[in-house]
């Protein structure tokens, strides 16, 4: 069961999922005409739905999917000038970074519990001494 968070049906132009299932559903519930949901994952691992035509047509709306694996195989050069972007915009603040939880690395397992449990929210960041 999805909780939505508050979306509200139709009112984005892009909706991001990287957890598939009943979460792609809420997304593509709340996407509006001429928006676009660009599926990056499937953490929720339930099995992917065929998508018809009509569905899209009917909204006007736009669905694409992105791998970083494949596109670090297939364009590594896009790969490093996205990322080397991603990081300019971090570095000057135009992006944040919502980090939660910092845990030193001897603390690895118990992230790794957290994250799957799904108990966090934000990012939590795995510190090395320096």
């Amino acid at each position: 069961d999805v909780d939505a968070g508050g979306l509200e049906d139709g009112a984005y132009d892009l909706v991001l999922d990287s957890i598939g299932g009943d979460a792609r559903a809420v997304g593509w519930k709340a996407l509006a005409p001429f928006g676009m949901l660009i599926a990056y994952g499937n953490a929720s691992g339930a099995p992917e739905e065929r998508l018809a035509p009509a569905a899209l047509r009917t909204g006007n709306q736009r669905v694409a999917g992105l791998s970083i694996s494949a596109l670090a195989r297939e364009r590594p050069d896009l790969l490093a000038a996205v990322a080397q972007r991603s990081f300019a915009l971090v570095g000057d603040g135009t992006v944040t970074i919502d980090v939660r939880s910092v845990l030193p690395l001897d603390r690895a397992a118990d992230a790794h519990r957290a994250v799957e449990s799904r108990r966090t929210t934000g990012k939590t960041v795995l510190g090395v001494a320096a």
